[in-house]
């Protein structure tokens, strides 16, 4: 029989006491899916090690606003090469940020998102198991239209599916990437629970503790390996 997060077995106790954390909060959003508990954050700060969580000096909130015109400009690098968009770059700041994606090889991911910020312009972003840069493409959704689309990550997609199955065992759980087909259940999963209520601000909450819930249970089912004993 598969085991479950409550069972799974863990290296020391330190893990073992994390894992435990874990399973009220696995409980608490399993009972905003049954509408028991209004939809919004539901882990506090205090309630996992800082590691686990999106740091607001990593991750600042994201306070976007698109005119149609932006959007029509944004999407259209969509369909620019690497050198186009490299070309994009006027001010000092475009061209040290478009330097630094450039750095990290992640100019591909910037026409993912043009191409997901479509959906503010009303246009279909396919999400489907032959998508390319599907996590992407949702962000860029998200970002066109912050309260309604999610952020979709490994992290978050590891405690929908662990919510789902519970099956601690499966090395899905592990995986660092998704299908847009499961992105897209993703993202209809938690407008079902949001019963479109129009607040970015608990769309946003309920983001960051999807993100740290996922990111302890990696942590729980994959811990590092350690040449001695600490903590976590």
């Amino acid at each position: 029989m598969p085991a479950s997060l409550a069972s799974y077995p863990c290296p020391d106790e330190n893990i073992a006491t994390l894992r435990d954390s874990l399973l009220p909060l696995y409980a608490r959003l399993a009972d905003i899916v049954d509408g028991k508990r209004k939809f919004d954050g539901f882990v506090e700060t205090c309630e996992l090690p800082v590691k686990f969580q999106m740091s607001p000096d990593v991750y600042p909130r994201l306070y976007m606003n698109f005119t149609q015109a932006d959007l029509e400009l944004l999407t259209a690098y969509a369909s620019l090469n690497s050198s186009e968009l490299l070309a994009q770059a006027s001010t000092p700041l475009e061209r040290l940020m478009i330097a630094t994606i450039w750095k990290n090889g992640d100019l591909q991911k910037v026409r993912h998102i043009a191409e997901g910020l479509g959906y503010g312009l009303g246009r279909a972003t396919s999400l489907d198991k032959k998508s390319s840069g599907p996590v992407f493409k949702q962000f860029g959704r998200h970002l066109a239209a912050p309260s309604e689309q999610p952020i979709a990550d490994q992290h978050t997609l590891r405690a929908y599916r662990m919510l789902r199955d519970d099956h601690a065992g499966d090395k899905v759980h592990l995986k660092d990437t998704s299908t847009g087909d499961e992105i897209a259940r993703y993202v209809a999963w938690v407008q079902r629970m949001a019963r479109g209520d129009g607040l970015s601000d608990r769309l946003h909450a309920f983001d960051r503790s999807m993100f740290a819930l996922g990111s302890a249970t990696k942590y729980v089912l994959s811990p590092p390996r350690r040449r001695k004993a600490n903590t976590y």
